[in-house]
C-alpha cells in the first residue's frame, strides 16, 4: 500500500475488507416500526452499494455448478501456534473447512444448546448451518442486508428452527431481549455505524446473553472502540483474541482457489481483494498490521 495516504488507505480498507427463546421458541416478532432495508437503509448510498454487491455475488454463484454448496464468504481460520478456543473437532477434510473453523473458533466453548441465536450479516447461511450442525441451537434467525442472500438461505437451509430475512443491522427488526446469543462474523466491518449496531445487539440480547463477534479492525474503528462501547454499557468482555495470523494462513491456503468461482465474470480483480488473496489490499494491511482480525465474546449482565 506504498504511496497511499492514510485517508485513502482507510477508504480502500472500508471498501475491500468488509464482507462485505429457548428450545424451539418461535422467532422474535418484528418491531412495530419499520426496520426493513426498504424502510431507510437503502437511502444510505454505502448500504445500497453493499446490497447491490452482495446480490451480485449471489447471482454469480448461482451460475456455477457448486453455487448451492457455497455457504461461506468469510476469510476462514487455519490453526497455527495460537491457542484454539473451539471445542468442536472438525474432519481433516471437509468442504469449506477453514470457513467452518472460523465460526467454531468464534463460538469457542460457549454452550448454545437449545438457544435462540440471531445471526446478523448471515450471508449465504454458513454460520446458521454450523450452529445447527454442531451446536444444537433451538433456533437461528439469520438476517442480511442483501435480499438475494436471505432468499438463498430460505431456499437452501430449511432445517427446523431456521428463519431468514432481509434487514438492516443498525435497525434490527426484533423485539428487545428476544435472544440468547448474537453472532456476527466478518460483517460489521462494512457497517457505517458500528456503535449503532452494538447498541442494537445490547437491546435484543436477554440478560446473561452473549455476543459472539469476529471482525476486521482498522484505522477509524479499532478494537478500542469495541472495548469502550461495551465497558460503558456494563457488559463483560470475556474474551478477546487477535487471530490475524490464522486468517492470513487461511487466505494463503484457499483464497486463490475460491477465485475459480468467479472466472470469466470480469470481476476477479475485485474478488481478489474481497477474498483477501495474497497481494490484495486486505492481505497487505494484515501483513503491515494496519488492520487486524479479532474475535470477542461479550456478555450482557
Amino acid at each position: 500500500m506504498t504511496g497511499i495516504d492514510s485517508s485513502e488507505r482507510e477508504r480502500l480498507l472500508r471498501l475491500l475488507a468488509g464482507r462485505r427463546e429457548k428450545a424451539r421458541e418461535p422467532a422474535p416478532m418484528p418491531a412495530t416500526r419499520s426496520r426493513s432495508p426498504e424502510g431507510g437503509a437503502l437511502r444510505d448510498p454505502w448500504k445500497e452499494h453493499l446490497r447491490t454487491f452482495y446480490d451480485g455475488i449471489t447471482d454469480q454463484l448461482a451460475a456455477t455448478d457448486y453455487g448451492n454448496l457455497s455457504f461461506f464468504l468469510n476469510l476462514g481460520y487455519k490453526a497455527n501456534d495460537n491457542p484454539q478456543r473451539g471445542v468442536i473437532e472438525l474432519p481433516a477434510r471437509m468442504l469449506n473447512r477453514n470457513s467452518v473453523k472460523l465460526v467454531v473458533e468464534t463460538i469457542g466453548d460457549q454452550d448454545l444448546s437449545g438457544a435462540t441465536v440471531v445471526d446478523v450479516g448471515c450471508g449465504r447461511g454458513g454460520t446458521a448451518w454450523t450452529l445447527h450442525r454442531y451446536f444444537g441451537v433451538g433456533s437461528v434467525i439469520g438476517m442480511d442486508l442483501s435480499a438475494g442472500a436471505a432468499g438463498f438461505c430460505r431456499r437452501v437451509h430449511d432445517f427446523d428452527g431456521a428463519h431468514f430475512l432481509a434487514a438492516d443491522a443498525e435497525r434490527l427488526p426484533f423485539r428487545s431481549e428476544c435472544c440468547d446469543a448474537v453472532t456476527n462474523i466478518e460483517s460489521a466491518c462494512d457497517y457505517p455505524n458500528r456503535p449503532g449496531f452494538y447498541e442494537e445487539v445490547r437491546r435484543i440480547l436477554r440478560p446473561g446473553g452473549v455476543f459472539l463477534y469476529a471482525d476486521v479492525f482498522m484505522a477509524g474503528h479499532t478494537c478500542q472502540v469495541c472495548y469502550d462501547f461495551f465497558e460503558a454499557a456494563g457488559f463483560v468482555i470475556e474474551r478477546h483474541d487477535d487471530v490475524t495470523s490464522n486468517v492470513m494462513a487461511s487466505c494463503l491456503e484457499v483464497s486463490n482457489r475460491r477465485l475459480d468461482a468467479f472466472s470469466g465474470t470480469g470481476s476477479q480483480t475485485r474478488m481478489k481483494d474481497f477474498m483477501g488473496a495474497p497481494g490484495s489490499v486486505v492481505f497487505n494491511a494484515f501483513e503491515e498490521r494496519t488492520a487486524t482480525f479479532d474475535i470477542f465474546r461479550v456478555r450482557k449482565p
